[in-house]
Parts: C-alpha cells; structure tokens; sequence
C-alpha cells in the first residue's frame, strides 16, 4: 500500500513541476511584454536564443587543426 502512495506522490510531484514551469514560462513573456517599450523591442527580446553560426569554419592555424584521415568535411 505505502508503494502505491509513493508512485502517487511522485505522479504529482511530477504534474506540478511541470505546471509550475509552464507558469513561469508565461510570466516571463507576459514582463517582457510589459517591460518593452515597443513591439519591436519585445520581439527582440524573444529571437535572442544565442549566437547564430558562422558562416564559414575558422582558418585552420596548424597542424593539429587539420582533419584527421577518414574525417572527410
């Protein structure tokens, strides 16, 4: 019996974890909302997800940079 009430009480746990974060995901864009000045701003504010990629490799320095054999690019 005191199982069937452990797996329960992780069930929850678990909802409400997840609830919690979806919560905080909304109040966080909802202050973005508030806090930005115009749309352009808040826009801005969501696109930052990190550092795009480079378009090109960097050039290779050395020896140790070169690929390796059967490492085809």
């Amino acid at each position: 019996m005191e199982i069937v009430f452990a797996v329960i009480n992780v069930v929850v746990i678990g909802f409400l974890v997840l609830q919690l974060r979806e919560q905080d995901k909304a109040i966080k864009d909802l202050t973005n909302r508030l806090v930005a000045r115009n749309h352009s701003e808040y826009l801005s504010t969501r696109i930052q997800s990190g550092r795009p990629p480079d378009e090109k490799p960097p050039k290779r320095m050395s020896w140790y940079d070169d690929p390796m054999e059967g490492d085809e690019e």
